[in-house]
């Protein structure tokens, strides 16, 4: 879960510097932090998908389709990757979504998996592409991810006209 320490306060960049590369030079700069070592749960659903990512994908059982019923990771980064312009095997998805603590963390790892793939010209994301190209040397950590969700963040206009009125009503 993102959380906010008490010396942290979020500063939002001006909408006025929002361009159609935003992301991406978020993405790149994220790319350089370093990156965590997988938990051993990690690690072992890991392995687990990349080894049964045939059968995962065939879904007799429809097990997948029945974890997105629910409120959790694998539900949100599914429907959320119906805006981007990549797709990802099923096991990837559960890996994904088994990484992720909130909305917030999702909509990350969802842009961050958008810009890996453009790099690497990746169209289908299966569990080799997600560990060898998409996330390599693991994930990020905590700290991380905190400061790269405010990073992320631009004040609306109204938000921006609002917080000028208030400042000029008190000069």
């Amino acid at each position: 879960m993102l959380k906010k320490t008490k010396n942290m306060e979020m500063k939002y960049k001006s909408y006025k510097e929002l361009n159609s590369s935003s992301i991406e030079e978020w993405a790149r700069e994220l790319d350089e932090c370093p990156k965590r070592e997988l938990t051993s749960d990690e690690s072992y659903a890991f392995m687990c998908m990349g080894l049964l990512e045939k059968e995962i994908e065939k879904d007799k059982d429809k097990d997948f389709d029945n974890l997105l019923k629910g409120w959790n990771g694998v539900a949100l980064f599914h429907k959320r990757l119906l805006i981007h312009t990549y797709t990802m095997t099923k096991a990837a998805k559960v890996c994904c979504g088994m990484m992720i603590n909130s909305p917030g963390e999702m909509v990350m790892m969802a842009n961050y998996i958008q810009h890996r793939c453009h790099r690497h010209k990746i169209k289908h994301v299966d569990m080799r592409a997600l560990s060898e190209k998409i996330m390599p040397m693991g994930w990020f950590d905590q700290d991380t991810l905190c400061k790269f969700w405010d990073k992320q963040k631009y004040e609306s206009e109204s938000r921006y006209l609002l917080k000028c009125w208030i400042i000029r009503s008190l000069v």
